[in-house]
């Protein structure tokens, strides 16, 4: 009876060992640190990411320009290096030669991140830098009082630059900083509507024929 026991631990202890050969727990990537530091976590090949910011610049209707502020937030999902997003600006329009008017704009993008570099800080912790391009296409509404519109569909182009900061194991959360010049192509209105939105006749004659919007956008990022 003792030796029947004996024998069914020792298969009992065989099996254990062919089960971890088998399928053996994922490595630690922190576990390979050394006086060099540790490496670089592995790209996720999917991760959801978030940024709230703020947009400043000069917002074109017929070649006339003036001034636009508001905030803007994207959503998206990111596959390594690359990240499709939805995009929604909410800007205020006005000053010096257009009316006083508001912005809704929606729109789809993808991002590239085409330089980046870091370092370990922490057994746990990486920060670095990134420089990215980006192109998508989007739906103006603008409105001003009296009943005056512009919709219309735009294409929209940036470079950006952010500071990221990733902490966790290994699912790691992300928070960054960043920020990014955006140009916004559009077809202009008639120009029934371009005079009606002038404060005191329009400038530039003839009007142009596209319209050309550049942003300064500043915020962060969170991604998990």
């Amino acid at each position: 009876m003792v030796r029947l026991t004996a024998c069914v631990i020792a298969l009992g202890s065989l099996a254990t060992a062919g089960a971890a050969l088998a399928h053996p727990p994922p490595p630690d990537l922190y576990d390979r640190c050394g006086e060099d530091g540790c490496p670089s976590p592995p790209p996720r090949p999917l991760g959801l990411q978030m940024t709230v910011a703020v947009m400043l610049g000069q917002y074109g209707v017929g070649g006339v320009h003036d001034g636009a502020a508001g905030v803007a937030v994207q959503a998206g999902h990111r596959w390594g290096d690359w990240m499709a997003f939805g995009e929604y600006d909410g800007l205020g329009l006005g000053g010096d030669d257009l009316r006083d008017g508001t912005l809704h704009r929606a729109g789809a993008a993808l991002r590239y991140d085409a330089i980046d570099f870091g370092k370990q800080l922490s057994a746990k912790v990486w920060a670095g830098g990134v420089v990215w391009l980006e192109g998508g296409l989007g739906l103006e509404r603008a409105r001003w009082p009296g009943g005056t519109n512009v919709d219309r569909s735009d294409v929209a182009f940036g470079i950006g630059a952010e500071y990221r900061i990733k902490f966790g194991g290994e699912r790691p959360r992300m928070i960054g900083v960043f920020y990014q010049a955006r140009f916004l192509y559009a077809d202009a209105p008639s120009r029934t509507t371009i005079a009606s939105l002038c404060v005191e006749g329009c400038p530039g004659t003839p009007l142009d024929t596209r319209d050309l919007g550049v942003f300064f956008v500043g915020g962060l990022t969170f991604a998990r």
